[in-house]
């Protein structure tokens, strides 16, 4: 009877180790996924209530953009999605900030655009690239003038302001930002 009593206690001191070796490797990871969850409630009060970071950020939103006529001459030239691109750098970028632009890429589908003083979510970017796409396009539109670039010029400038409705080449174009902002 008492090796059968000495094999009890030998198994429950062997399932009492295996019960405190489990609690101390949960525990263990608890405190990782804890410091994972404090990192991330961070990065959003840091993204969200932070205004330093973002005061000086130019809205993304529908409005008229004034920029000297040979700089956007110059951009419409290019006719593909650099025109867009230097628009976008010159008019949009903050040099004087970390986050730079007023979109954010966070996935490949998940965006943010700064308007109304705040960040907002955009997934797959549509308001982002209709807005900035509208912006710039309207820009191209106020610049190209027949009487001083002449014919030719001027359509294959409107061939290409008007390709800028395509959803093929705004997602090539999308693309193309969304690399900018990444570097």
């Amino acid at each position: 009877m008492s090796t059968e009593m000495e094999f009890i206690m030998k198994s429950l001191l062997n399932i009492t180790q295996k019960i405190n070796d489990l609690d101390i490797s949960l525990n263990n990871r608890f405190d990782i996924l804890e410091t994972r969850l404090n990192k991330i409630e961070n990065k959003m009060m840091f993204n969200t209530d932070n205004k330093e970071c973002i005061e000086d950020l130019k809205e993304l939103v529908k409005e008229n953009i004034e920029m000297d006529r040979n700089t956007v001459l110059k951009a419409l030239s290019y006719k593909d999605y650099r025109s867009i691109l230097m628009i976008f750098k010159l008019y949009y970028k903050n040099e004087n900030n970390a986050t730079k632009y007023p979109i954010r890429v966070f996935k490949v589908r998940k965006f943010e655009y700064y308007a109304n003083k705040k960040w907002n979510a955009d997934l797959y970017g549509t308001h982002s690239i209709e807005v900035l796409i509208g912006n710039i396009q309207d820009l191209f539109i106020r610049h190209n003038d027949m009487e001083e670039i002449g014919y030719e010029k001027f359509i294959s400038y409107q061939d290409f302001i008007q390709k800028l409705d395509d959803d093929k080449v705004r997602k090539n174009i999308f693309k193309a930002i969304a690399e900018e902002i990444r570097d």
